[in-house]
């Protein structure tokens, strides 16, 4: 409406169709069986932005935002809306120093729809969840040397106060250098499921072979604390060229407390008949058993060899190790080997004319190795087709994942086993 006043409204509506495989086991069948499982997803969502600028310098924003989500995870049905309200203003503070601060609150209802595999404390329940941030942006050399710092506090029902604090600092020697570092402390606190959730789960493939059939159950753990994370980054940015860049970035994450499922001891059953049926029942428990660390790098490289012509590539290396932290083992292999260790990308953008673009990408992805079910390697091929008649619009067609009818990308996250007779 203004230049210093602007306004955005837009919103989103989806549907999803979702297919897998699990694994499942009961005591009529006490061996493991592939289902196929369907489920469908669909939501809606909608965000209005006010923005207002005080001067170039300064500016204020406030962001309302709701969304509706309705998914189905195999073996139950969440249903959750979420109302946001965030506000920011950004402001200069004494010489050579830029003020960042804001707050935000988060309402959150569900309703979950159980099943016999599915069980939670509460069915329903509202959340609330309250965050604010800082951020201070320092030039302690003009067009040299910056450092930025700052910290978000947030207040979660689960966990009380939460401080994740970062630091970086950023150097440019030249006109067509950057170096930088970072470290900073994230964290992720426990869900509703962490707490609240009771599921049946087959353990089997993790397990030496029973003389009887085995049936778990996995609880959830309100005692649980946030899961940390310390990480460190470093970084280069080189301009060989007016259109050649070149950027390296390293990292190094420690992770501590991070969520597990451990197993307690075992216990001798018997279901009813007739005739009666005994089998082994193994309690299971989340906990945060686990510790560890992620480190890896990143390659990438932009290059216009003509006006019209852009091409960008980029590699990406990862290692994950992790350990337990308590007296009983916890179950971590799947959990490294749901990472690819390698990938790699490369995009091509052409603009054609008349308002034409083209881009064509291709993209690879290692094999994830994980013992349950290990996923091979795969590339996939992507294209985007443009037309921009005016600045107001905007008509394009996509293909993703072109060289492939399907595939499978990754591991259910858990492994359910349902049985009536328990």
């Amino acid at each position: 409406p203004s230049e210093l006043n602007q306004f955005t409204l837009q919103g989103d509506a989806y549907y999803g169709d979702i297919g897998g495989r699990s694994l499942r086991q009961n005591l009529d069948r006490p061996i493991l069986f592939f289902e196929t499982r369907r489920s469908k997803v669909t939501g809606r969502n909608l965000l209005g932005r006010w923005t207002h600028a005080f001067s170039s310098e300064s500016d204020l924003s406030v962001q309302l935002y709701y969304d509706r989500t309705d998914r189905e995870i195999g073996v139950a049905r969440d249903i959750r809306d979420t109302i946001d309200l965030d506000a920011q203003h950004r402001f200069p503070f004494v010489d050579r120093q830029e003020i960042v601060w804001g707050g935000s609150y988060r309402y959150s209802i569900d309703d979950i729809h159980e099943t016999a595999d599915f069980q939670m404390r509460d069915p329903s329940k509202r959340l609330h969840l309250f965050s604010a941030f800082v951020q201070d942006e320092i030039t302690l050399m003009p067009d040299r040397l910056r450092l930025t710092l700052g910290s978000k506090l947030e207040h979660h029902e689960f966990t009380g106060f939460e401080v994740q604090p970062s630091g970086r600092l950023a150097w440019t020697p030249t006109e067509r250098q950057t170096v930088w570092g970072a470290v900073s402390r994230a964290v992720r606190t426990p869900s509703r499921t962490d707490r609240e959730l009771t599921v049946f789960a087959d353990t089997t493939p993790y397990l030496p072979p029973l003389p009887l059939p085995l049936v778990s159950a996995a609880t959830g753990n309100e005692n649980l604390v946030s899961e940390e994370l310390l990480a460190y980054e470093i970084g280069y940015r080189l301009q060989i060229h007016p259109r050649l860049t070149l950027d390296w970035a390293a990292f190094y994450n420690e992770y501590d407390r991070l969520r597990a499922i451990t197993a307690l001891p075992f216990q001798l059953r018997t279901a009813p008949g007739p005739p009666p049926t005994s089998y082994v029942f193994l309690p299971l428990t989340v906990s945060n058993d686990l510790a560890g660390e992620t480190y890896g790098f990143e390659v990438s490289a932009a290059w216009q060899p003509l006006d019209a012509w852009r091409l960008r590539a980029n590699y990406t290396f990862l290692r994950m190790h992790l350990r337990t932290r308590g007296p009983v083992p916890s179950f971590t292999e799947d959990t490294e080997g749901n990472s690819p260790q390698h990938q790699f990308a490369l995009w091509s953008h052409l603009d054609l004319g008349r308002a034409v673009e083209w881009g064509l990408g291709v993209r690879y992805v290692d094999e994830l190795d994980a013992a349950l079910l290990r996923i091979p390697a795969y590339a996939e091929l992507e294209t985007r087709l443009a037309w921009k008649p005016n600045r107001h619009w905007e008509l394009a067609i996509v293909g993703n994942n072109l060289l492939h009818a399907h595939h499978q990308e990754f591991n259910p996250v858990a492994i359910f086993g349902r049985n009536a007779r328990v």
